[in-house]
């Protein structure tokens, strides 16, 4: 299980379209406690590191 960052960036997989998060409590971010979601393996699809880079340029030339 890791986030949708974790996911995208670091193992170059996406979350499928519809998946719902596993809510972890997140207690490391202070006094407050947040919730942190998180996403199995199974909820996500391998694209290729080709894709990938096209598809963060294309994102970056916008801005």
């Amino acid at each position: 299980m890791a986030s949708m960052e974790i996911w995208n960036q670091k193992m170059y997989r996406w979350i499928k379209k519809g998946s719902k998060g596993i809510a972890l409590i997140d207690n490391t971010s202070g006094p407050k406690t947040k919730l942190r979601y998180v996403f199995d393996v199974g909820d996500t699809y391998k694209v290729s590191r080709c894709l990938f880079y096209f598809q963060k340029l294309t994102y970056i030339s916008r801005l």
